[in-house]
């Protein structure tokens, strides 16, 4: 099919209508592909990172973690402790009694 595209667009014999339709159908192909990759993109990233409401939500070694700013709480893990605390204090509120089960 591809080929066929390339050769209708390229061969100048061929109609104006035939070069617009071929170019309609490759845009609708590349916007169905990046709808494809944006839907892959989000499957992978709710997978690897789920929503949670409480600590009891993820799985051991992790916490809840609540981004004030999206309103949004997902489990995140505890050795990237220094991306998300800024003192140890609020890493012993969270993740020490995680650790140490």
């Amino acid at each position: 099919f591809f080929m066929f595209a390339v050769a209708v667009v390229v061969d100048p014999s061929t109609h104006r209508i035939h070069r617009m339709r071929v170019w309609f159908t490759a845009l609708l192909t590349l916007a169905f592909v990046l709808a494809q990759a944006f839907v892959l993109s989000v499957v992978i990233f709710e997978s690897a990172y789920p929503k949670c409401h409480s600590v009891a939500d993820c799985l051991p070694g992790n916490f809840c973690h609540i981004y004030l700013g999206e309103g949004v709480s997902i489990c995140s893990d505890c050795s990237d402790v220094p991306k998300f605390f800024d003192d140890s204090t609020a890493f012993e509120e969270n993740c020490s009694a995680i650790l140490t089960n």
